[in-house]
């Protein structure tokens, strides 16, 4: 405000709250926490079930693994979060898209505001790649919590996937000085390196907008082996800057149990 202080409130509320659910991916409760083939994945949907409410879609539907690591018995410099993902490629060469929809109900008050997304990319096997961080909307011709055909292509090296109908990527606003990234077309284009390093951008939310989808894609097909880690994935109110701050476990599977829950202990 002017007299300097910075509050976490604002008009519309907490503006720190990661609207995004499990985006430390702690909740894992459909598939292993060991490295393993990603079940269902699909070539053209978000079928590919990894950490609670968390999608891959790939160029390759027959090599892409997934594993949850946890941090704590080994922390990694620049790392917040107890979990992150690990993506890694067995046997060939492949894009992929990490994505998540967001339910009306968690976004309707966010059309017409603007939006901070951010993510922790690291580099563990292969050489550095191209990351695209990006927010796509369900426009207002598509049906509210209807997610339609994901992608038609997800496109060659360097080529933005097609997406399906009724969906558009938001042009991003800006990415701040002394954050990793540039824009380049609808996304902020990320260089990966071999440590934790934070990307963001700000998008205004569409004021017609019916639903939200936030990706993160690997823009080349890259090698055969690679294998990146990816954390800290939050969708915020307002431009402003956040920092990661993990949401409570409870609190985290309670989310995800709306949509998924199992009949046994986890």
């Amino acid at each position: 405000d002017s007299d300097g202080v910075l509050s976490i409130l604002n008009n519309d509320g907490l503006q720190d709250r990661n609207i995004l659910t499990n985006g430390g991916f702690a909740v894992q409760q459909r598939v292993a926490t060991a490295s393993t083939a990603i079940p269902s994945v699909s070539t053209t949907t978000r079928a590919g079930r990894v950490a609670d409410r968390w999608a891959v879609t790939t160029g390759n539907a027959t090599t892409t693994s997934w594993a949850q690591i946890d941090s704590s018995g080994s922390p990694e410099t620049n790392l917040n979060s107890k979990f992150y993902g690990k993506i890694t490629q067995a046997t060939n060469a492949a894009k992929f898209i990490l994505s998540q929809f967001i339910t009306n109900a968690d976004m309707a008050n966010l059309r017409g505001k603007k939006v901070r997304v951010s993510v922790k990319i690291k580099q563990f096997v292969g050489s550095n790649q191209v990351y695209k961080l990006g927010l796509l909307q369900l426009t207002s011709a598509g049906t509210v919590d209807v997610c339609p055909a994901f992608i038609s292509a997800i496109g060659a090296s360097g080529v933005d996937p097609t997406w399906g109908t009724n969906l558009s990527a938001i042009a991003p606003d800006a990415s701040p000085t002394g954050e990793n990234g540039t824009i380049s077309g609808s996304f902020l284009q990320i260089t990966s390196t071999a440590g934790w390093v934070r990307s963001s951008c700000v998008f205004t939310v569409p004021s017609d907008a019916k639903n939200l989808c936030v990706v993160l894609i690997k823009d080349a097909t890259g090698g055969a082996t690679d294998s990146a880690g990816i954390a800290e994935f939050q969708l915020t109110q307002s431009s402003e800057i956040v920092e990661y701050v993990a949401t409570p476990f409870e609190e985290e599977l309670s989310r995800c149990q709306m949509f998924f829950s199992k009949s046994f202990p986890l």
